[in-house]
């Protein structure tokens, strides 16, 4: 199954399972108007959604917030997300934050830093909590597809299992065609490397036109 999991905001994480190999990332939502910031979080959403040809959608669902405004923003991503999954008839389902704490790190109050830890020591490379966030999400989607148990850190016996493992960050790819050939994963399984950079293009190619 193709997964999108989403760690919603101006400044989200993401990270995707599509054809058993994992790619994430981190994107800035640039325009200042909130028509804007909104038009390009859904022009980006329709994209990915269509080339990674996603099957499921996970997303962070935040139940408290700092402020009113704040509240309102993660509202609106949150609203738009659920509107065009239910425009493609893809599931979607919401991860309570304790939750994806809990899964990644074993305790539901981790701090951003411990996840951030936490998704490095199964190999990943975030560049942000944002990412890590995206990442953790996936993991624990991953878990609840594969009907493993919740309670508690069970990422390496995934990876194990659906023969995962980290590939390559869709922002940071720029890999020569060659690149493709299979690789050694950090748990000893053969991966076949995407080759972000054309995925990267075709995305920024969408939303230019």
């Amino acid at each position: 199954m193709n997964i999108l999991a989403l760690d919603l905001g101006t400044h989200f994480g993401y990270a995707i399972l599509s054809d058993e190999k994992i790619i994430s990332g981190t994107k800035k939502l640039k325009n200042k108007t909130f028509g804007q910031r909104f038009l390009e979080f859904l022009q980006w959403l329709y994209q990915i959604l269509d080339c990674c040809e996603i099957e499921k959608v996970y997303f962070e669902r935040v139940r408290r917030h700092l402020g009113t405004e704040v509240g309102h923003v993660y509202g609106a991503f949150m609203y738009i997300l659920a509107a065009v999954c239910e425009a493609h008839q893809i599931p979607y389902e919401g991860c309570e934050v304790g939750e994806i704490k809990k899964y990644i790190t074993g305790h539901g109050r981790a701090t951003k830093s411990d996840v951030v830890k936490a998704v490095s020591n199964l190999g990943f490379s975030p560049t942000d909590d944002n990412e890590a966030d995206g990442i953790s999400i996936l993991l624990l989607a991953i878990a609840k597809e594969e009907g493993q148990p919740l309670n508690g850190h069970h990422s390496r016996k995934i990876f194990s299992q659906t023969n995962l493992g980290p590939s390559s960050n869709l922002r940071g790819r720029r890999a020569a065609p060659r690149d493709l050939a299979s690789d050694r994963g950090f748990l000893g399984v053969d991966l076949a490397h995407y080759h972000a950079k054309i995925l990267e293009d075709s995305i920024n190619e969408g939303l230019r036109s």
